[in-house]
């Protein structure tokens, strides 16, 4: 359906559709670069500055509850303002987060502050970055285009831990404060925004009292698992082969966390657009199956 359409589409239009995703995914791998660098580096950080457990776990939740806290009012800031802007500021506070992990980190509590502040960093990056692409994307195609969009997610947390393992924690941190800037010269090659900005309008009904709740315990419950199923990997690898457990489940993860936005990128599709409900239901529905096998494989997993 929508791959027949497509080739409807005037050249130029699918072209800068795709350079728009290229420059926008490119963009958000470059970013999140420095998500996963603390948990690249926790052994030789923690073993440098004689860290316990619990306050690795603050450093390494704390730059999530950065993006929390902010992404509300960064992602919403995009249907008042040019979203170029605040996207620019917010890839520089997250390379000056990184730099200065890198140059000035001693002990915790520089860290917390600095990795909070690199959590709000991609805060205004993530969604913000999305809503750009849709601006440049014709609606048919905005299941796809976020699919590829959301699925460099994977790509972006991957390379920390080869950084840190050839040249130290500090060069981990320096490496992925320089992808920030490598966005900001990508979002100048942007296509120009296909959305008439007279055509915009804030939407309002009941409805969002209901939807907005349960979205927010969507991403409440996605990532609630995450520091169990961590430290369980942690807690049943051998010691000898913790790194190589520690990999396998990385790659575990990560794979699907690529695959996940495809597949619902593409039920949206099929199933008449992202402007439809029954898009949207099939797409949950195929989150739900992919929650159910993992609760499944837990069950049962050996003791």
């Amino acid at each position: 359906m929508a791959d027949a359409r497509a080739f409807d589409q005037p050249s130029g239009v699918r072209g800068r559709s795709a350079r728009a995703t290229i420059l926008l995914s490119f963009g958000l791998v470059t970013n999140l670069a420095a998500q996963m660098t603390f948990a690249a580096t926790l052994h030789e950080i923690a073993a440098d500055w004689a860290l316990d457990a619990s306050q690795s776990g603050w450093i390494g939740g704390i730059y999530f509850a950065g993006y929390a806290v902010s992404v509300p009012f960064l992602a919403s800031a995009t249907d008042r303002m040019d979203g170029r802007w605040l996207y620019v500021g917010s890839a520089l506070l997250g390379a000056v987060a990184s730099f200065a992990f890198a140059a000035l980190a001693h002990g915790f509590v520089v860290a917390l502050v600095l990795r909070f502040l690199g959590g709000v960093g991609l805060a205004g990056v993530h969604m913000p970055g999305l809503n750009l692409l849709m601006d440049r994307i014709d609606p048919p195609y905005h299941g796809r285009a976020a699919g590829i969009y959301t699925s460099s997610y994977a790509a972006g947390s991957a390379g920390s831990f080869l950084i840190d393992a050839a040249f130290g924690w500090r060069a981990t941190f320096i490496a992925a404060g320089a992808g920030p800037l490598l966005s900001i010269c990508s979002l100048g090659l942007l296509p120009a925004s296909s959305v008439d900005d007279k055509s915009l309008a804030a939407t309002a009904g009941g409805t969002i009292g209901i939807v907005l709740p349960l979205l927010v315990l969507v991403q409440i419950t996605s990532f609630a698992d995450v520091g169990a199923l961590a430290g369980g990997a942690v807690a049943a690898a051998d010691p000898a082969q913790r790194g190589a457990a520690l990999a396998l489940y990385a790659l575990a993860g990560f794979t699907t966390g690529f695959l996940g936005p495809v597949a619902v990128g593409h039920a949206l599709d099929w199933f008449d657009g992202a402007a439809s409900a029954s898009g949207w239901m099939t797409g949950y529905a195929v989150i739900a199956i992919g929650s159910a096998a993992a609760a499944w494989a837990v069950w049962y997993a050996p003791e």
